[in-house]
């Protein structure tokens, strides 16, 4: 058994008001017992000295630390060395705070033990083992060796933790799970940070903003080396470029991902400040688990699944039996539906829509309006461009089945009207030329113009020559023609009808 100083201090108090009471005159004022008595401190009432003897005090039985017995009452100050194990006393010093015994402070040296279930066996005098095994009947239990056999132990409540399940104080445990009903605070000592654990579930972190530049606040790190304690934080920020107050998750390199206060939310690395409810930086995509090869946008990846990408595009990809894309509506008809519009620079370029009178129909639109076009002339293209188009039947490479079809050479279509043509580049598959077969239309239309104009020309022509044929047969009506004014006429109609004469109009 050692004596710390603590208890040196406190048993010297104990032993100035025993000395005290031995004095036989009140005209000592201090009192020396031990070697060298004519010296004493000058600012002692009892001073003992010795080099080979030491100072004891009145050794008693305690019964527990609320009841004062074997004294009669609580005395403060009151000093002693308890010699019984009971209740929430063990042996050791104990000094009386006028309502409760208290024990100093490591009255006794005791070498911790820690195992599974009850122990047995021999042990040795002032060994505490504590069974730490929760699948055990004594979890939680104390033991302590006395007399060379193991007794129970009731650990007095000197501690602010609970032994997991129990009441018992924690006590010098080490290995056990431990608790306790209050609040666990760790604060530095300027108060400008903090770290609360409530009973009631919840953490707190504060970092007052002048402590930390106004940047990060409370937070949590994760660590999987030794090397790096913050591979990872959790963190409250409080910054302009995060919009001032925000949730962030983050590395050495920057904020990952943020949510502000606002209810805003960023992901990626450069999100400084998100301008939405969710932006994202960098490609997005909805895929099933598992890796993901080959290319979304290109038609090659070995998953299913939808792709956004920042730079603005967007890929659908479904090897299955259906549509890729569903663009629905629930409404009644009657008014126009626009399905998709298509804008550039602020200007409405085209759409899909579904007209006012038909909406269970769709239209494909290129805007055309009037009041947008100018420097507006006669195409120089027509009917004979037209027929100088070469329609072609073919089949395409990648197609296993070899399905002939029928279509224009968009190589062949630039060479005539190259409106209707979009120039590639040197990879076939990845930049083809294109042909938009609706441009064509205009073409088709003044060539069927240049057409029908020819028509009504012919036809103008036919009906002035029947008009001519009929005033001729009427006025050679009963006449007899010579065989050569026969020949004049036909030769005439021959040259006004293009060669076709009908002999029996005339010669008789």
């Amino acid at each position: 058994m050692k004596i710390r100083l603590l208890q040196i201090q406190k048993l010297c108090a104990a032993a100035a008001v025993f000395g005290l009471s031995l004095l036989a005159s009140p005209l000592f004022a201090q009192v020396k017992i031990g070697d060298n008595p004519t010296t004493i401190n000058a600012n002692s009432v009892l001073e003992v000295e010795s080099t080979s003897k030491g100072l004891l005090l009145p050794r008693l039985p305690l019964t527990q630390t609320t009841n004062p017995a074997p004294l009669n009452a609580h005395v403060a100050g009151m000093t002693v060395f308890n010699t019984a194990t009971a209740n929430d006393v063990v042996p050791g010093f104990y000094y009386n705070d006028g309502t409760k015994w208290v024990a100093t402070a490591g009255e006794t040296n005791y070498t911790y033990t820690f195992g599974g279930g009850q122990p047995s066996g021999n042990c040795t005098d002032g060994e505490l083992y504590t069974d730490t095994l929760e699948t055990s009947p004594t979890f939680g239990q104390q033991y302590i060796c006395k007399g060379g056999s193991w007794v129970s132990y009731a650990a007095p409540n000197r501690t602010a933790w609970y032994l997991r399940g129990t009441t018992n104080d924690a006590g010098g445990t080490k290995n056990a799970w431990i608790y306790r009903n209050g609040h666990v605070e760790a604060r530095t000592t300027d108060n400008l940070k903090s770290t609360r654990i409530t009973p009631d579930g919840g953490i707190k972190l504060f970092r007052d903003p002048s402590a930390n530049a106004g940047v990060t606040n409370g937070y949590i790190d994760f660590s999987n080396t030794t090397s790096d304690t913050y591979p990872m934080r959790i963190a409250m920020r409080s910054d302009a470029a995060l919009g001032d107050l925000a949730f962030t998750i983050q590395d050495h390199s920057g904020v990952r991902m943020a949510v502000t206060q606002a209810g805003l939310v960023g992901i990626g690395t450069g999100v400084t400040a998100p301008n939405s409810r969710l932006q994202v930086a960098g490609i997005t995509r909805v895929t099933p688990a598992g890796a993901l090869t080959g290319s979304m946008i290109l038609g090659t990846s070995n998953e299913d699944g939808v792709e956004l990408n920042p730079a603005g595009t967007l890929a659908v990809q479904r090897s299955s039996v259906g549509a890729n894309l569903y663009l629905t509506k629930v409404i009644g008809g009657g008014d126009a539906l626009n399905w998709q519009i298509f804008n550039r620079s602020g200007n409405t370029i085209g759409s899909i829509s579904s007209p006012a009178n038909n909406v269970n129909s769709v239209q494909y639109n290129t805007t055309s309006d009037i009041r947008l076009k100018e420097n507006i002339g006669k195409t120089r293209y027509g009917l004979a461009d037209l027929m100088k188009i070469r329609v072609a039947d073919y089949n395409y490479k990648i197609d296993e089945q070899k399905n002939r079809l029928t279509g224009f050479l968009a190589q062949d279509l630039y060479k005539i009207f190259p409106n209707a043509v979009t120039v590639g580049g040197k990879d076939p598959k990845t930049e083809p030329w294109l042909v938009d077969y609706g441009k064509v239309t205009p073409l088709i239309v003044k060539a069927v113009q240049e057409q029908q104009a020819l028509i009504e020309q012919l036809q103008a022509q036919v009906a002035d020559l029947k008009a001519k044929n009929a005033s001729l047969a009427a006025e050679l009506s009963g006449k007899t023609l010579s065989q050569e004014e026969v020949a004049s006429l036909r030769s005439l109609l021959k040259s006004a009808s293009g060669g076709n004469t009908s002999s029996t109009a005339i010669g008789k």
